[in-house]
C-alpha cells in the first residue's frame, strides 16, 4: 500500500497497516480507535491528537520526525523505536516530555535509536516501563 483513505471509517477501532510504504496518514476523523499498528511504513508525520481512546500505539521503523502524544492520554503500550526523532536530542526530548503521566504503561525503543537514554529516565518519571531491544 502506498495511500490509504480512512476519513468515512469514523467507527473503526483497530487499524493494521505495518510494514507498507505510506508515507502519510490521516486519522483525524477515526476518533474510535484504540489501537494503531503502522510499523515499518514510510510515515514522516503523524497526528494523533484527535485519537484520544488509543491504548496502544505501534509506529516504530517509519520516518517520523516528531511524535506529540499528550492527548493520548488512555495509552499503555508505545514502539516508537528506529524513527528519526529518537535520535535527534530536542525531538527526543519533546517527545519524552510530552508523553501522558500513567499508572502503568509499556515503552519501547530500540538499541538503534541514539536519544533512548534520554529517553528513558524521563519516561520512566510519568510511569512508564521502558524497554531499549
Amino acid at each position: 500500500l502506498t495511500a490509504l483513505d480512512l476519513l468515512t471509517n469514523t467507527a473503526l477501532t483497530y487499524l493494521y497497516c505495518a510494514s507498507n510504504q505510506l508515507t502519510a496518514l490521516d486519522l483525524s476523523t477515526n476518533t474510535a480507535l484504540t489501537i494503531v499498528d503502522v510499523q515499518s511504513n514510510q510515515l514522516t508525520a503523524l497526528d494523533l491528537s484527535t485519537n484520544t481512546a488509543l491504548t496502544d500505539l505501534h509506529v516504530g521503523d517509519n520516518q517520523l520526525t516528531a511524535l506529540d502524544l499528550s492527548t493520548n492520554t488512555a495509552l499503555i503500550i508505545i514502539r516508537v523505536g528506529k524513527n528519526p526523532f529518537m535520535s535527534d536530542g530536542t525531538e527526543a526530548t519533546n517527545f519524552a516530555t510530552n508523553l501522558p503521566t500513567v499508572t502503568s504503561g509499556n515503552l519501547y525503543l530500540s538499541t538503534d535509536d541514539s536519544e533512548a537514554a534520554t529517553v528513558k529516565p524521563l519516561a520512566e518519571a510519568k510511569g512508564w516501563s521502558v524497554t531499549i531491544s
